[in-house]
């Protein structure tokens, strides 16, 4: 049985202040209006938004998780920041979380970085790379936490 995946790149963050942490970069204003229209994308529930997340998974960086909460806010959800979601992994690790995820069953929401997003997407045999506040719909099957086939329903790249 397949399971509806929207898979996020966080929306536009503002460079880094001097001294600042790259996982501590906040949205840009636009970056904060384009995150709050991701979560009233699904409170329309119209293709690909149709099938209504049960969770809200992000990386710990803040720009996701600004993202994220936007998206969880509009959906009523908390939201739960995956390690393995952060920057320094790659699209291996991202896979992981989403088999485990779809093994489970019930669409939820991932939000992450590029390149580690697009390369995911690569990896499934999509076409790869999201902009800043992109977000792909899948339907994924998995079998032991590992991905076996996605299909790509939609997109949304504001």
């Amino acid at each position: 049985m397949a399971t509806r995946v929207y898979l996020a790149r966080h929306a536009e963050a503002a460079q880094a202040a001097p001294g600042e942490r790259d996982a501590d970069r906040a949205l840009t204003p636009a970056g904060v209006v384009r995150a709050k229209a991701l979560g009233a994308a699904f409170t329309r529930a119209r293709p690909p938004f149709d099938i209504r997340p049960a969770a809200v998974i992000s990386s710990p960086a803040t720009r996701a998780l600004s993202t994220a909460h936007a998206i969880a806010v509009a959906l009523g959800l908390g939201v739960h920041a995956e390690p393995a979601i952060a920057p320094r992994h790659g699209a291996e690790s991202v896979l992981g979380v989403i088999g485990d995820l779809a093994d489970r069953g019930g669409a939820c929401v991932v939000v992450g970085h590029n390149p580690t997003m697009g390369e995911v997407l690569e990896s499934l045999g999509l076409r790869g790379g999201l902009r800043p506040g992109e977000i792909v719909a899948l339907e994924v099957e998995s079998s032991g936490g590992v991905v076996t086939r996605a299909i790509e329903v939609g997109r949304d790249a504001g």
